[in-house]
């Protein structure tokens, strides 16, 4: 569906997506926190697992593009927490496309398909410092439930993990 600036977004694999959404969280977050191989590894090795995974109804991905370069990108995996829970993961915005709504669009597409899915909960983990991205979160129902010094990026930050419960009440 094409929007301003001739961005599209778009639900599933494409070709290159898996590299680009590792590349684009290796550039983004190298900036601002210093993340490096680990971090990409970990990253392409995690999401290309996952990709693999799409055909259960439980996962989806979608993707943003502006003339044919993936610019964003968000999922959710229904399957690793287990328990009726989702986990937001692989949620990135080029630096140039940030504070233009298209990371608020893409999260209610996900948090639509969590509560089309009726997951009890979704959990994402992320960091100290990402306030914008913290405000979207608690937006959409997050809130953290965890905050401890770690290494899980590849350097020592503070990692946080924020939990949506789903209100069964409003469904």
């Amino acid at each position: 569906m094409p929007r301003k600036n001739d961005i599209e977004i778009f639900t599933g694999y494409r070709d290159e997506l898996i590299g680009s959404i590792a590349a684009m969280h290796s550039r983004v977050y190298s900036k601002i926190a210093g993340f490096g191989a680990h971090f990409e590894a970990m990253v392409a090795t995690n999401f290309a697992n996952f990709i693999n995974r799409l055909e259960f109804e439980c996962n989806q991905t979608w993707f943003a593009e502006q003339k044919g370069k993936i610019i964003a990108g968000i999922s959710i995996d229904g399957q690793t927490l287990g328990n009726n829970k989702g986990n937001l993961r692989w949620f990135v915005v080029e630096p140039k496309f940030q504070s233009a709504g298209l990371g608020s669009e893409l999260m209610k597409l996900a948090m639509d398909f969590c509560d089309e899915q009726a997951f009890d909960e979704v959990h994402l983990d992320t960091f100290e410092g990402l306030d914008a991205a913290r405000k979207l979160y608690e937006k959409y129902g997050f809130e953290m439930t965890e905050q401890r010094l770690g290494r899980n990026y590849g350097r020592e930050v503070m990692q946080q993990k924020f939990v949506r419960v789903y209100d069964k009440k409003q469904a």
